[in-house]
């Protein structure tokens, strides 16, 4: 079984409270579009300590009345029903945070694909709302099983079943500094929105990335309206390929 995930990603120094309420609201509103009920809810921040409790109970239903007030990390849960362990068999999950000391702001969404088809009409829709919500920097989006947990690889975490090969180019995007992952790629993705500086970048000796997503075989750039970034495609079977073109070129931070 698969499932995907879906990271955004802003360099930023400053953030409000709003955006915390506009995003619950948009995650609630994609789960819902699944048929997806949330099961916990967590915060972390001013007066929250990070631990998931019942949605809809006293910790969610402070946190909805403050308006997300000092909260620096917010995740949305579900789960099968009777589940206790909200880290472990979670189905679907979408959290948002900040850490203040490198000013990285990081969307992460996870749904199970027998849920929310990637790549299907909802998840088109999904994209176009989490777009609007922020002036993103980049994002990605692909599909694996559901044992790889593909949302641990969008927040740089190891969930223990990597390859060597996965937990090298792990270690390597978890090493990387703002500057680099401004103008570079963390690695080739089936969807990726990118800024100009990435799309400026050489993916080969004459060719940048932006003539090069426009000319390879089963690769599109499309310009997103309302935003800075490009959304740059390529089918399933092409990623490993495109990955192979860019190692020589320096691009990929996971080379």
């Amino acid at each position: 079984m698969d499932a995907w995930a879906l990271g955004l990603y802003c360099y930023t120094d400053r953030i409000s409270s709003d955006l915390f309420v506009r995003f619950h609201d948009a995650a609630i509103a994609i789960f819902g579009q699944a048929g997806i009920k949330p099961t916990y809810f967590s915060a972390d921040g001013d007066g929250y300590d990070g631990r998931a409790t019942k949605f809809g109970k006293r910790v969610h239903a402070r946190a909805l009345k403050e308006g997300f007030s000092g909260v620096q990390t917010l995740t949305l849960v579900a789960n099968p029903e009777g589940s206790d362990e909200p880290a472990y068999d979670s189905f679907a999950s979408a959290s948002i945070s900040y850490i203040q000391d490198s000013g990285e702001l990081l969307v992460c969404v996870y749904i199970r694909d027998d849920l929310l088809q990637f790549r299907g009409e909802i998840f088109n829709s999904m994209l176009q709302e989490l777009i609007r919500l922020q002036a993103w920097d980049f994002g990605y989006a692909f599909k694996a099983p559901v044992e790889k947990k593909p949302e641990f690889h969008v927040l740089a975490l190891d969930g223990g079943g990597n390859s060597r090969e996965e937990l090298r180019r792990l270690n390597a995007w978890y090493a990387s500094k703002a500057g680099d992952r401004l103008s570079r790629l963390r690695d080739v993705y089936p969807i990726y929105f990118l800024n100009e500086k990435q799309l400026s970048g050489l993916a080969t000796a004459d060719l940048s990335l932006r003539a090069f997503a426009q000319g390879h075989p089963g690769s599109s750039l499309t310009p997103l309206d309302g935003s800075t970034l490009s959304l740059w495609e390529l089918s399933s079977d092409e990623v490993e390929s495109v990955r192979e073109h860019l190692l020589p070129s320096g691009l990929l931070i996971t080379r």
